[in-house]
């Protein structure tokens, strides 16, 4: 879990805001049970309907995750140029979608 959050923490620029801390603790451990699970299905134990669902839950839960953490590396340019006083006058709808597409 610890390599998951530093490789986590350095892709959003090295210092994560804290809804990035949030989604980085989850998203490390949603990774390590996923890879239990991996290592169950690998080594030929017996798999459940249950097992199955929740496989499915926690993978797409790690997808989504992924997708809100951003699958693009911080650009700390992007995040100093989210910081200026223009943003002030932005609208909260106006200053998300600036964030979220740039």
């Amino acid at each position: 879990m610890k390599v998951v959050r530093a490789e986590l923490t350095e892709h959003v620029g090295g210092r994560p805001d804290a809804v990035q801390r949030l989604l980085i603790a989850r998203l490390a451990t949603v990774s390590l049970r996923l890879t239990l699970y991996d290592e169950k299905f690998a080594t030929g134990q017996a798999i459940t309907d249950f097992d199955s669902r929740v496989y499915a839950a926690l993978h797409t839960q790690f997808r989504l995750m992924l997708r809100e953490i951003s699958l693009e590396p911080s650009d700390p340019r992007r995040v100093a140029r989210h910081e200026t006083t223009d943003d002030v006058q932005l609208t909260p709808a106006e200053a998300y979608r600036r964030l979220i597409h740039g």
